[in-house]
């Protein structure tokens, strides 16, 4: 009897401490994002939360009591990094050597290094404790744009950010909720955050989002029902579609109308004089062409982290682009990780395949190729060597 009381204490105390080590990695990932939304886009309230959430990555390490040696994905990823900034303080490379672009760096370094330290756990638990954070943000952010409902048409800047960083904010959420275990939770998050991404007008965070949402649940589909009975009720489903279309085409035609119309004006943009089409995917032709230019000037060892390449300042928009002009043939490494990690996760774990593939396509669009921004960083902390996960349920 006393020694059963006895055993409660330490019970309970490894109970909390594995309640805190699974909370505080999510905490910290996504903790900064929403202290940027919540302080209408105060930048030195968040370089703050970045500081204390690479703080609480390392309390979970220390707390964890194992330490592993760093895997070749993180060393790669930061030693592009480093190498680097090692080029713009030895002046090979004239990049800007400010206290905050140095600061960065180091705190990119570090935040692959830790959280690699957390590999033991698999990418799906990680998600899942990050999954009723990413649904708080979706909301503050949906909230944020019904504010401001009149200069929706115009993309305004909403809650202090910029409409691009906005998309990035929803389409990493969106990732992280479809791992969400209860159904009703993926729902909600799915249809706020869709409509928040159309609201936004965000094309490229809409394709990636649509991209995980279709490919994780059709994958749950199949590991509920078998691939037969899968395909059977998917094309069920895409018929059952496809005559309401026809239907609505032949009695409703002023409504079918109207509904294309607004799907390809105000969701699309097609017709935009700035953004839609004949304008060069609203410019990003051009910045790609520089890109590219930049990274035959220098192609060994670029130009160095977020430097801006084009004369009226404006970002690359290409993240793939951006590592070649950014890092020169340093970039190599960073490829070779995302090409490892997609064949890795292909053959091991198919949502986190999933999660790579759909930040792929929003990447080729991004204006950074390496930030603490919860998008692109959601990227290459995905590429990291994580454990098989457990069984799937939800």
């Amino acid at each position: 009897m006393n020694s059963r009381a006895d055993a409660l204490p330490g019970q309970w105390s490894t109970t909390v401490r594995g309640s805190l080590l699974g909370w505080l990695p999510a905490i910290a990932l996504l903790g900064p994002s929403l202290i940027l939304t919540a302080t209408d886009g105060g930048l030195q309230d968040y370089r703050k939360a970045q500081i204390v959430a690479l703080a609480l990555l390392a309390l979970t390490v220390i707390a964890g009591r194992s330490l592993f040696i760093p895997s070749w994905q993180a060393c790669v990823l930061a030693g592009t990094i480093l190498a680097s900034g090692g080029a713009a303080l030895l002046g090979w490379i004239a990049a800007d050597a400010s206290a905050f672009l140095f600061s960065k760096s180091v705190m990119l370094v570090a935040m692959f290094l830790l959280v690699d330290q957390l590999r033991e756990r698999s990418f799906q638990e990680l998600m899942r404790s990050m999954a009723p954070l990413a649904t708080l943000l979706i909301a503050i952010l949906l909230l944020g744009l019904l504010r401001n409902w009149q200069a929706l048409g115009a993309r305004p800047d909403f809650v202090g950010l910029h409409p691009n960083l906005g998309g990035e904010l929803l389409f990493a959420s969106l990732l992280v909720i479809s791992f969400a275990a209860p159904g009703w939770l993926r729902l909600l998050g799915y249809a706020a955050g869709l409509a928040a991404l159309a609201l936004l007008q965000s094309r490229a965070a809409l394709l990636g989002s649509l991209i995980i949402i279709i490919g994780s649940e059709a994958w749950r589909l199949t590991q509920a029902l078998g691939w037969q009975q899968a395909v059977r009720l998917s094309a069920g489903i895409l018929a059952a579609a496809s005559t309401m279309a026809l239907a609505a085409l032949l009695f409703l035609p002023a409504t079918a109308n109207g509904v294309s119309t607004f799907f390809g004006s105000q969701i699309l943009l097609l017709d935009h004089p700035e953004r839609g089409v004949g304008t060069g995917l609203a410019g990003r032709v051009e910045t790609w062409r520089a890109a590219w230019q930049a990274f035959a000037a220098a192609p060994f060892i670029g130009h160095g982290l977020d430097q801006t390449l084009m004369p009226n300042g404006q970002a690359i928009h290409n993240g793939y682009l951006a590592l070649l002009a950014a890092f020169g043939l340093f970039a190599i490494g960073p490829f070779a990780v995302l090409i490892s990690a997609l064949t890795t996760a292909w053959r091991k774990d198919t949502h986190r395949f999933l999660v790579i593939i759909a930040c792929c396509v929003v990447f080729f669009f991004n204006a950074r190729s390496f930030n603490l921004n919860i998008f692109p960083l959601i990227l290459w902390l995905a590429c990291l060597p994580w454990c098989k996960p457990g069984q799937v349920d939800g």
